[in-house]
């Protein structure tokens, strides 16, 4: 499936709970990377729609429930989803199972059993999908150094968080009983109907969601600007490689409103987000408001029903030393990149901006440095419509940009000069 595409759900009934549930396609913004080593496995259990929880967990005698199985697992184990729907919502309050990983090559895995579809669909009456955090407060058992590998959740009965991260209680600094380091991988989250689809709250630093997608989230909820695809207060969270489409509000958001929880050290790089704000409240693909050292380069911005790229958020200190960096922001009906005042020496260089409803570069900020990028000129891409970013040979990008050593490979894959000009914008030419 293409870039430019939308994901085309295949359903089945389930006869158990009266609804049509999603099992597939994940797809993320482009094949995952080789830079993820999968974590160490020295124990593997199993689960399967057709076990038994009175079984070893073996995988010829699985399980039946993942719930049943996660208090089983400890640093180095892997719980294996055999294909189909698992109708159960995973609330951890507190971990239950043995010693939890200190890294992510001594993290527990819960993934798909490889070309087996899996997808977890929480009963009617779920607040969250899944929702992690610690037991009680000042308690040490929050979940930590776990990762969720190829799962589909399906999220139609939940009435919150798709995918909540979080503390004991997030409204004290420091976040009391945090979970953090919880990585998705190839995942998917789709059909919230309010709220947020991935969120990782105060504290919950180290998250990463890595090649997957997250679409399809409705709204409003309690508060029409408060519905995001991903929702993050938290430091060093890493976006990569994902397909994000299809939301009420914001594709991707970050906040800092509680005082002495920052939002340091974003990594939002080679996303695909398009068809975003649809709640038409004036939100659109990225925001990233405020915060020390995030890094957004690589992302293929398109159709918002807001702005492209967005560093706002009022009232708030804003951001410092941001880097946004060889994007390509097109057709969106805000600005395309927008800088508030708030904003202190974000570096611009290397993107296309063009077709933008409210201009496609818009710089209120302080000490911005800009340099090399196109702006309001037609960069002669393949399709803009569909999404498709890469370049033609006659296109006035070629050659404007610079070379970073943190981007090696555009949107796409392909492989950037280690030094000296590149392409401008998400995608290197190739002939």
């Amino acid at each position: 499936m293409s870039n430019g595409d939308v994901s085309i759900n295949q359903t089945v009934y389930d006869g158990a709970t009266g609804i049509w549930i999603v099992i597939g396609p994940i797809t993320p913004a482009r094949p995952p990377g080789p830079e993820v080593p999968p974590p160490v496995v020295t124990s593997e259990y199993f689960v399967s729609p057709m076990g038994d929880d009175a079984n070893p967990g073996t995988e010829v005698a699985p399980w039946r429930t993942v719930n049943h199985a996660l208090p089983k697992l400890s640093a180095t184990s892997a719980l294996t989803l055999r294909g189909g729907v698992y109708p159960e919502a995973i609330e951890l309050i507190g971990w239950k199972g043995g010693p939890l990983g200190t890294d992510w090559a001594s993290a527990i895995q819960v993934r798909a059993k490889a070309g087996e579809p899996v997808t977890l669909c929480p009963p009617g009456g779920s607040t969250w999908g899944v929702y992690l955090r610690g037991s009680q407060s000042g308690s040490s058992d929050a979940p930590r150094w776990m990762v969720f590998d190829g799962i589909l959740f399906d999220c139609q009965n939940v009435a919150s968080v798709g995918f909540y991260v979080s503390a004991w209680d997030s409204t004290v600094t420091p976040a009391n009983a945090p979970a953090h380091h919880i990585r998705l991988s190839r995942c998917r989250i789709t059909n919230v109907q309010h709220s947020q689809g991935f969120s990782a709250m105060w504290g919950s630093d180290g998250c990463e969601f890595l090649d997957g997608e997250v679409d399809h989230v409705a709204g409003p909820s309690h508060d029409n600007n408060n519905t995001q695809a991903f929702y993050v207060a938290s430091n060093d969270f890493i976006l990569r490689r994902s397909h994000i489409h299809h939301c009420w509000g914001y594709g991707v958001s970050n906040l800092s409103s509680l005082p002495g929880c920052d939002v340091n050290r974003h990594i939002v790089e080679g996303n695909h987000v398009h068809h975003c704000g649809e709640g038409g409240t004036g939100l659109g693909g990225i925001n990233l408001g405020e915060g020390v050292g995030h890094f957004v380069v690589n992302n293929n911005v398109h159709d918002n029903f807001g702005p492209g790229i967005n560093l706002r958020f009022n009232p708030g200190p804003g951001s410092t030393r941001l880097v946004i960096a060889a994007n390509t922001v097109l057709r969106n009906q805000g600005e395309g990149i927008y800088i508030s005042g708030a904003q202190q020496g974000t570096e611009v260089h290397s993107n296309i901006a063009q077709g933008n409803g409210g201009g496609d570069y818009v710089d209120l900020g302080v000490g911005t440095i800009v340099s090399t990028n196109l702006f309001g000129i037609d960069p002669l891409v393949v399709d803009a419509a569909a999404g498709n970013v890469h370049l033609t040979a006659g296109s006035p990008a070629r050659g404007l940009g610079l070379s970073h050593a943190k981007i090696p490979t555009d949107f796409y894959g392909a492989a950037r000069p280690a030094s000296g000009a590149c392409d401008g914008g998400a995608a290197q030419f190739v002939p």
